[in-house]
């Protein structure tokens, strides 16, 4: 019985050296360097009028690339890469334009080297803006995983770096053509006759208006009925 339990004993010893020996041992990927590289451009017309109110598409860009990469065996892959750009938040500023921005920073969370991501901010560009060319400040920021230690089997200990890049997005601002009524005279005009009415209009704008026509409508149950406009 002794010699039997001992063979028994020796032949599972034997089971599990031989099972350690053939288990594949798992290859892991280790980056040695890389980051994100991120640009940015107005989507469509860069073109804007005074006296309107629109939303400026934006893209944004992470074309990064990794510069080298090993797999080793034993090594454990990291749950990030250096190329990604983590919680990126973007925020758009007037600067030196006329261009009014009514929308806040904008939370676009994590952008993947070789992706292209979207946002929108609504403006206004005032009536008293002057026509021209600007650059509106687009500013960026993000974290991105600079370091990977790997500290033991199954742990690995990450270092991230905090990024900052402000883009200078052109933009013009187009004259436009802004009518304001100074004054209104009804003159001689009574119950049951005729009469005239005269407006004076003055162009505000900083654009030049041509062939323009002037046009008296009644609203309602207006009495007032025009005969020639």
């Amino acid at each position: 019985m002794e010699l039997l339990r001992i063979t028994r004993i020796s032949g599972l010893i034997l089971l599990l050296l031989l099972l350690c020996y053939i288990s594949p041992v798992l290859a892991g990927e280790k980056y040695s360097s890389g980051q994100p590289v991120i640009s940015a451009a107005i989507i469509g017309s860069n073109e804007l009028r005074i006296g309107e109110k629109t939303d400026l598409a934006i893209s944004i860009t992470n074309s990064g690339t990794v510069n080298m990469k090993f797999v080793d065996e034993g090594t454990i892959t990291p749950d990030y890469l250096p190329t990604t750009a983590l919680s990126l938040t973007a925020v758009l500023n007037s600067g030196d334009s006329p261009v009014q921005v009514t929308t806040d920073s904008q939370i676009l969370g994590d952008i993947k080297a070789g992706t292209v991501t979207q946002t929108t901010f609504e403006i206004t560009v005032p009536e008293s803006a002057k026509s021209g060319s600007y650059q509106i400040p687009l500013t960026i920021s993000y974290q991105y995983m600079s370091q990977a230690t790997q500290t033991g089997i199954d742990e690995i200990q990450y270092a991230f770096k905090d990024d900052e890049k402000t883009f200078y997005l052109p933009v013009t601002v187009r004259p436009a053509v802004t009518l304001q009524i100074i004054s209104v005279d009804t003159g001689d005009l009574n119950v049951g006759g005729e009469g005239h009415i005269t407006v004076t209009v003055k162009n505000v704008g900083s654009d030049i208006g041509k062939e323009t026509v002037f046009t008296i409508e009644p609203v309602g149950n207006s009495p007032i009925v025009p005969i020639q406009n």
